[in-house]
C-alpha cells in the first residue's frame, strides 16, 4: 500500500513539474517575438458624422455614438501626408454631415487619421406608379353578388 502511495506521489510531482515547464516555454517565445517586433501605433476605428472641418489645419471633428456609455461624443482627428482617403480626393472633398469611417492612431496625445472613408449614401429610387397615398395598391374586397 505504501509503495502505491509513493508511486502516485512521484507521478503527481513529475506531472506538475512537466506542466510547469510547458507553461514557461511559450512565455519565453512570446517575449522574444514581442521584442523583435517594431513599435507601432495601435489603430482604433470610429464611424460617425462629420461635424466640423478645418481644411487649412487638416483637422476634422466627428460625432459618434459611444456604445459603452450610450452617449454621443466628439472626436478631433488630424490628417497628415500618410492619411489615405476613400470616396473623396482629400480633406477638401469632405462636407459637414458626411458619414465617415475612420481608422486612426493615437500619437503624442493626438488622433492621427490613417484612413478616411466617406460613405456615399444614395437615395432610394422611387418605384414607378407608386404615390404617397398609403392606401394605394390595396385591392378592395369583391362585391357580394
Amino acid at each position: 500500500m505504501k509503495t502505491k502511495v509513493y508511486a502516485l506521489t512521484i507521478i503527481g510531482l513529475l506531472s506538475l513539474a512537466g506542466a510547469g515547464f510547458c507553461q514557461h516555454e511559450p512565455r519565453a517565445v512570446e517575449e522574444a517575438v514581442t521584442e523583435s517586433m517594431p513599435a507601432t501605433d495601435e489603430i482604433s476605428w470610429v464611424w460617425g458624422e462629420v461635424k466640423e472641418i478645418d481644411s487649412q489645419a487638416a483637422k476634422l471633428t466627428v460625432i459618434y455614438m459611444d456604445y459603452q456609455t450610450d452617449e454621443e461624443k466628439e472626436l478631433l482627428l488630424i490628417t497628415d501626408a500618410e492619411t489615405k482617403f476613400e470616396g473623396v480626393k482629400d480633406i477638401s472633398g469632405i462636407k459637414i454631415g458626411d458619414t465617415a469611417s475612420i481608422d486612426y492612431a493615437l500619437n503624442n496625445g493626438q488622433n492621427i487619421a490613417r484612413n478616411i472613408s466617406i460613405e456615399n449614401i444614395e437615395a432610394m429610387p422611387e418605384t414607378p406608379g407608386m404615390s404617397d397615398d398609403p392606401l394605394m395598391g390595396i385591392i378592395p374586397e369583391e362585391k357580394a353578388q
